[in-house]
């Protein structure tokens, strides 16, 4: 056999795309950057007048606020980001090809193209494909609290993450592919919720990762029978899902530095103090790095905390450092 062959083979099949794509997301500079606001002012435009401004290779950063209706952004190759305060209380769509989403706090996140995600937290993350084609998302060092794809084709990878919520974290059909890597998902229900159709199931692939469900790991909503719909165990998901496992994954209840907050109007609120897991073992390189999440530092509160440009700062030295070595 040719060699050469083999060479393309094994760097196609057996190396990660998504490692230089999560090496650009954390390194990329934007041509530009423009601010945007949910109380637009003179030197801060709104959401809307700063979109039409965008074009490729841009930043549009949101500042901390309440954002009341959908933002959409059509365009190619930008660079979604918040400013770091808090919570962009919203529903972002995102349009465009080649886009990155860094270092936000969103309460929805709606992706119709491949899109890469790191160092946020995103409460609700759904893949509504549009398209034919598959979609093919990325999601690192990143607390989620929901994923959803009933639409089309998807591919979904975590790495590095944790995942939290009351109810069911991912709620997906037989046409997704979910591969945790390396991440903790605690749900008080089931972790996965699955739509499954007469013989494809759907595929989940966990790599080094912790999973745990109160009620199981997962729960097939279309089966018939709901004693065999249930999986308690990993053995247990092989017969309910198109299931691949790598390193050592383990199934065990996991405990947080707190538990989720509610605002005035009863919703549930994911501070990043319930994403901090106890007594996580400080070698395992599971779940977030807390130090490159600008989201993470001790003191962190929903009041504007005076360290943000520091925090920030270090951040970014501490990314350069990762990376270089």
């Amino acid at each position: 056999m040719n060699p050469f062959f083999i060479i393309f083979f094994f760097i196609v099949v057996f190396c990660p795309v998504y490692s230089d794509d999560i090496g650009t997301a954390l390194t990329i500079k934007a041509k530009k950057s423009i601010k945007c606001s949910a109380t637009p002012r003179k030197d801060v435009l709104s959401a809307g007048t700063a979109i039409s401004q965008l074009s490729k290779g841009d930043e549009l950063i949101f500042e901390t606020g309440n954002y009341n209706r959908h933002i959409v952004i059509p365009n190619d190759k930008i660079i979604i980001s918040g400013d770091q305060k808090g919570r962009c209380n919203g529903t972002l769509k995102i349009l465009g090809k080649g886009c990155i989403v860094k270092n936000i706090w969103l309460k929805n996140l709606t992706a119709e193209q491949n899109i890469i995600v790191v160092n946020c937290i995103i409460e609700n993350f759904y893949s509504n494909n549009a398209s034919k084609g598959k979609l093919n998302h990325i999601i690192y060092n990143s607390c989620i609290g929901k994923v959803y794809n009933l639409n089309r084709d998807a591919k979904i990878t975590l790495k590095n993450c944790i995942g939290r919520n009351f109810d069911s974290i991912f709620k997906i059909n037989n046409r997704t592919k979910i591969i945790l890597q390396n991440s903790i998902f605690s749900s008080k229900d089931f972790v996965f919720q699955l739509l499954n159709r007469g013989t494809i199931k759907c595929k989940l692939s966990i790599d080094n990762s912790m999973v745990y469900g109160d009620n199981g790991i997962a729960l097939d909503i279309s089966a018939r029978v709901r004693a065999k719909a249930m999986a308690r165990t990993l053995k247990q998901l092989k017969k309910i899902s198109n299931l691949t496992l790598h390193g050592n994954n383990q199934i065990g209840k996991i405990d947080f530095k707190s538990d989720f907050d509610y605002n005035e109007d009863e919703d549930l609120i994911f501070t990043p103090r319930a994403f901090q897991v106890v007594k996580k073992n400080k070698k395992s390189k599971i779940g977030i790095d807390e130090k490159l999440n600008p989201f993470f530092f001790d003191d962190f509160s929903q009041d504007l905390p005076n360290n943000w440009n520091a925090a920030y700062t270090e951040t970014k030295r501490l990314i350069d450092l990762k990376l270089s070595e």
